[in-house]
């Protein structure tokens, strides 16, 4: 029915709660997944075209660090300098649109390393396919070849990445939320944690669940959607 119980520290329903947190995770979600995108895409595929190039062994480097480098150590540094030296942004809360800077980049550094190398990845092995060989064989004109045979092709490991990506930041980025003191459902979680409000706790933990499980669906329909041969199979049944 929804009903999750009343949190022991606010004395309202978790529901309420929840909804109430709801719209800042997924301000910071869709900021932090739009910069990892837009920057991932590009760099991805221009990685893929030219694997040998300096700029392509320094793309890949600087993703796997991105990757690699903890988030907290990342929010602590740009609050350092963007806050505290600079101060150009605000360094914690939500009360305008300048709050969103700093925790949505912070994000977006740790996506665009992991979705750059998936599509790197992805649009290499695609390169290499058969149809791929047979479009350039017939004079078709390079762009078309990257955007009708390559790209939509090399999307389905982006889109899962990319859904993952979501459902994770949707499920409450924790520690970048808990960095930035914004108020979103990862530090709600965390303060259901810290004052063992555990009605609060479960219920945050069951709409994650929920989350990935909706997120995973939209998933399988876009499948669907892109590659003709997995449309094929689910008419055939």
């Amino acid at each position: 029915r929804g009903d999750f119980g009343v949190s022991l520290k606010y004395g309202t329903p978790v529901i309420k709660e929840i909804m109430a947190r709801l719209p800042y995770t997924i301000v910071l979600a869709i900021a932090a997944e739009a910069i990892a995108v837009s920057i991932s895409l590009p760099l991805g595929v221009l990685t893929a075209l030219n694997p040998r190039s300096r700029l392509s062994y320094m793309i890949s480097t600087l993703s796997l660090v991105g990757a690699s480098v903890p988030i907290f150590w990342i929010g602590l540094i740009f609050i350092y300098i963007f806050a505290v030296n600079l101060k150009l942004l605000p360094s914690s809360g939500a009360e305008s649109p300048r709050h969103l800077i700093l925790p949505a980049v912070t994000l977006a550094l740790l996506l665009i390393g992991n979705l750059t190398r998936i599509t790197r990845a992805s649009v290499m092995d695609v390169l290499g396919s058969n149809h791929v060989i047979t479009a350039v064989s017939k004079g078709l004109a390079p762009r078309i070849i990257l955007i009708r045979h390559v790209l939509r092709n090399a999307f389905i490991p982006i889109i899962t990445i990319i859904g993952i990506q979501t459902g994770a930041l949707l499920g409450g980025a924790v520690v970048t939320e808990t960095v930035f003191a914004w108020p979103g459902i990862g530090s709600l979680l965390v303060d259901s944690l810290f004052y063992r409000d555990y009605p609060l706790a479960q219920g945050i933990i069951l709409f994650i669940v929920f989350v990935f499980i909706t997120i995973n669906i939209l998933i399988d329909i876009l499948y669907a959607y892109i590659d003709p041969r997995i449309r094929d199979v689910i008419w055939r049944g």
